[in-house]
């Protein structure tokens, strides 16, 4: 296949333009979007893989964070989860992550592409049947109607409210996402080098956008930001796609999935459907492993999430009785899938099998992931949001 199409400009287009011209150089590539289609302010935090795949692709490093508003991510900080009043930091022990403004990123890679002599870019709206590629990447954004779509049901919020604020205080010594528990859900700080972005997560169907602006205006004094007029509120589904993968055609970014940002695992599953596309076209990866190893990674992901939510919080509310069933009935599901019976078994054996939170146990055996988690941090998780007890009891009766 030499002529590959992408559609859509935001975050999912422009990392999958980068991925393909790089990995793929010889290729012509047809980039469709509506020029229109304003970007949104979102997924602005990352994993490490992000920063990774920036390098590889465009030696983008420090230096180069001015360019997308960016900031250096250390990890993040969890507070107020596993029932109780806490505080404890996942930090990125092998690498650094990085915080960014979604629009300056897209600005940023569409500079980088636009001129290349093997790209060319179509403005305006197309469906699959008129363009004329051999393989077509699909970043659309959202899609209109669900009936291809499942419905991650047992992620209990829907509905986010959004502020942008200034800094007050120093902003250099701000360098984790903060992932606060509230009454009503919770609520990420991520801090860029201009802004700061707060965002309430919760259940529209449980509490209104009156009680989550209440409830929020406390986080404004107590981390000294000062709220603009800037707010955005908007409801969603947590969903993924039945079939990502046909014959001429992916999915990416929000025209495969969303599920709730908890753990920035938005560009990991993005990177993961770019390598899967890149076997269909290379090597011929048969559609139906492709499609299975695209369902079990989000059912990896969503279990990542769910553990958060069965360990209940500081609050007793509404919300979290919710949210502790949802992810009860979560690994309830789990007790039969294999994979995650093998992580499982490792953390369980994880003070005998693995001596230090390195890759290797002392076999020389590297452990598996489930989701994006190695087994050491579903350890360091579980351990932390003291919630081993419940898993097990549930895993094992």
């Amino acid at each position: 296949m030499n002529k590959i199409a992408i559609i859509g400009r935001g975050t999912a287009g422009a990392m999958t333009a980068t991925h393909f011209l790089t990995w793929l150089p010889d290729i012509e590539l047809h980039w469709y979007f509506d020029p229109n289609t304003q970007p949104q302010a979102i997924g602005e935090g990352t994993t490490i893989d992000f920063a990774r795949s920036l390098k590889d692709t465009l030696q983008f490093g420090y230096k180069d964070l001015k360019e997308i508003d960016g900031t250096v991510k250390l990890g993040t900080v969890k507070k107020d989860w596993g029932g109780r009043k806490n505080e404890f930091y996942c930090d990125f022990w092998y690498g650094t992550a990085y915080h960014f403004s979604a629009p300056k990123l897209q600005d940023f890679l569409y500079d980088k592409i636009k001129s290349q002599k093997n790209v060319f870019i179509h403005e305006g709206n197309f469906t699959h049947d008129e363009i004329d590629a051999d393989y077509i990447i699909d970043c659309s954004g959202v899609p209109k109607v669900w009936d291809d779509h499942l419905v991650a049901e047992n992620i209990p919020i829907n509905a986010v409210h959004v502020t942008q604020c200034h800094w007050k205080g120093n902003r250099e010594s701000f360098n984790h996402t903060q992932l606060i528990a509230k009454e009503h859900g919770w609520v990420f700080m991520v801090p860029l080098e201009n802004r700061c972005a707060v965002g309430y997560l919760y259940n529209h169907d449980i509490n209104n956008v009156e009680e989550i602006i209440s409830d929020k205006n406390s986080i404004f004094d107590e981390y000294d930001i000062i709220p603009t007029e800037t707010e955005n509120n908007f409801q969603f589904k947590n969903f993924y796609r039945k079939e990502n993968f046909t014959e001429r055609v992916a999915y990416s970014g929000n025209a495969s999935f969303f599920f709730d940002p908890l753990e920035a695992t938005s560009f990991a599953a993005m990177n993961q459907i770019q390598r899967e596309t890149f076997d269909i076209i290379t090597a011929g990866k048969p559609l139906d492993v492709a499609n299975r190893d695209y369902h079990a990674y989000l059912k990896g992901i969503e279990a990542m999430i769910c553990l958060h939510y069965m360990s209940g919080s500081a609050y007793d509310s509404p919300f979290w009785n919710n949210a502790v069933e949802c992810g009860e009935r979560v690994f309830t599901g789990l007790k039969d899938d294999t994979e995650f019976l093998m992580i499982y078994n490792s953390i369980k054996n994880y003070d005998k099998e693995y001596k230090t939170e390195f890759k290797f146990n002392h076999l020389g055996h590297q452990p598996q992931e489930y989701g994006t988690w190695p087994v050491w941090l579903w350890h360091y998780n579980m351990k932390q949001l003291n919630v081993w007890d419940k898993i097990s009891h549930i895993i094992e009766n």
